[in-house]
């Protein structure tokens, strides 16, 4: 699928499509635990910005590129270094401008759900994605220096479920 002139898997859409519904579903979560989800459902349009803030921290963060972050470890670095840019960017806002405020404590509360939410969907999202009935099965055919370019840059990335089966000689030609 293209979107703004650039190719995007149908899994990088999926994480961050839920990864939206994760985070404002957060901060709503966070309003009613203080006992200000009124308010927060009448000011929609800050739960809308603080998500669209969060998700570009996450962008520049190359949590959106499933290529660099498919290791555990590097998803949970990226996941706190977008959280601690995104809480440092809202609060420089809300000094500059106090109308931004959602309410009292629910930004924490909220960030806290995130830094569970967001990795505990990435581990359960590749794990089911990985499954071999959703992988697509890859057979090359050659052996040149493309066909194992090829197969190398099939296995280096992630963002898409490919296995290579095999490797094959086109017929009648000899090794």
């Amino acid at each position: 699928m293209q979107v703004f002139n650039r190719h995007v898997s149908g899994r990088g859409l999926t994480v961050f499509g839920f990864e939206t519904l994760l985070i404002s579903g957060s901060i709503l979560i966070a309003a009613q635990v203080h006992n200000s989800l009124p308010a927060a459902v009448n000011a929609l349009w800050k739960i809308v910005l603080v998500t669209a803030l969060c998700e570009l921290c996450f962008y520049y963060n190359d949590l959106y590129d499933l290529t660099l972050v498919h290791a555990k470890r590097e998803l949970l670095v990226r996941v706190l270094q977008a959280a601690g840019a995104a809480a440092i960017v809202l609060a420089v806002v809300s000094v500059l401008l106090p109308s931004l405020i959602i309410g009292r404590g629910i930004l924490l509360t909220s960030l806290m759900m995130v830094l569970i939410a967001v990795p505990a969907w990435r581990l359960i999202f590749d794990g089911v994605t990985r499954d071999a009935h959703l992988v697509e099965r890859v057979l090359l055919l050659g052996t040149g220096t493309m066909a194992r370019t090829v197969g190398d840059q099939i296995r280096a990335q992630h963002e898409y479920a490919y296995q290579i089966v095999g490797r094959r000689l086109p017929a009648g030609r000899a090794q």
